[in-house]
């Protein structure tokens, strides 16, 4: 999906930026199940992002993300094990907006309510990745 390969350029363009981090897209179809499409360290904080990027989103009440399998339990495991430590999250761009949605449970048939404690809503690119721990 080209609007979603531009999205992850833009995003491994901003960590650069930062400078001592490590910003490293994983692409690993044929090595395990689910596993996120980045993983990111910087200044003590370690995360796994999963990015997606829709034109749809349901009603104006949930977004309904486009996990592939095991996706969701990936994150939502890794987690779990990690014991909230390391952040899990995937970044949806949804349109003009940019919905992070922190993974501490699994999300029932891939619906996630807009309006839940898990998830934010940002207006930029940049304000989306602080949300997930950047911006120290």
């Amino acid at each position: 999906m080209l609007k979603e390969a531009n999205l992850k350029k833009r995003i491994q363009t901003l960590f650069n930026m930062l400078g001592d981090t490590v910003c490293q897209r994983v692409e690993s179809h044929r090595t395990s199940v689910g596993i996120p499409d980045f993983f990111i360290a910087y200044k003590g904080t370690v995360t796994w992002l999963e990015v997606k990027s829709q034109m749809k989103q349901g009603d104006q009440r949930y977004v309904r993300v486009d996990w592939r399998p095991g996706q969701q339990a990936w994150l939502y495991a890794t987690h779990k094990a990690s014991d909230g430590n390391v952040g899990c999250y995937t970044l949806v761009e949804l349109g003009s907006r940019y919905v992070v949605i922190r993974h501490d449970h699994i999300y029932t048939d891939d619906l996630v309510p807009l309006n839940g404690p898990t998830v934010s809503i940002h207006a930029t690119l940049g304000e989306a990745l602080w949300f997930t721990g950047y911006g120290r």
